[in-house]
């Protein structure tokens, strides 16, 4: 159980006179793509669908880029670098409508590891070659996930510079202004805000569990 009263030093104050806020965003977990586009028809239009009637909402959603696990679809196929999936070009429209705004930690890494530093920089210029931004930075997984950031967990290297997995550099040039670390104790939080206090990222009120304290 987690303390959600204001004074909590986690929890950013909301703005006068709001009380509260939500934010909504699609996680790619456990989909294949012609569920996610139907997913996404139903959330954010008015059209008759397979889940219903649209929801009319404006609802974004994250990206594995890579996944070695055939129940997601990926940008890329499988982990390889060079050949992107039968899904990439429809997924360049979707990034660069904006639709698709979060880097959902690179990749599906469960179970079978792997990630590398060269992941991440392939992403970063896939993004630069797109003239894509990708705001929002969000771990994924199990402890194969080595590439996740944060002090919660010992697995988690990609904020650590001494592991060859370190990738934090390059999320200011995709143009991230915010991250999700799965850190939610006070104890655990103050390794990765004295980290990102180092990076010139947007700070943002209003944003609650973010690093950036």
């Amino acid at each position: 159980m987690y303390s959600c009263k204001t004074s909590n030093p986690i929890i950013r104050k909301f703005p006068y006179p709001y009380q509260g806020a939500v934010s909504i965003s699609s996680d790619p977990d456990c989909m294949d793509f012609t569920f996610f586009e139907e997913l996404m028809q139903f959330m954010n239009t008015s059209q008759q669908t397979s889940f219903g009637m649209g929801l009319g909402l404006e609802v974004t959603a994250g990206l594995f880029f890579y996944s070695q696990n055939p129940y997601n679809f990926s940008y890329y196929d499988s982990d390889n670098f060079s050949l992107k999936s039968k899904f990439s070009s429809r997924v360049d429209e979707y990034m660069q409508s904006g639709w698709i705004d979060t880097n959902h930690a690179y990749g599906d890494f469960d179970g079978v590891g792997g990630f590398e530093r060269k992941h991440a920089e392939v992403v970063s210029n896939l993004l630069e070659e797109k003239s894509v931004k990708m705001p929002i930075f969000t771990n994924h997984g199990d402890a194969s996930n080595v590439q996740n950031i944060g002090s919660g967990f010992s697995y988690h290297r990609g904020d650590d510079n001494t592991k060859s997995e370190y990738h934090v550099d390059l999320l200011e040039k995709m143009g991230t202004e915010f991250v999700w670390d799965q850190t939610l104790v006070d104890e655990s939080l103050s390794a990765t805000q004295d980290f990102f206090s180092q990076q010139p990222f947007k700070k943002d009120d209003g944003v609650i569990n973010s690093p950036w304290g």
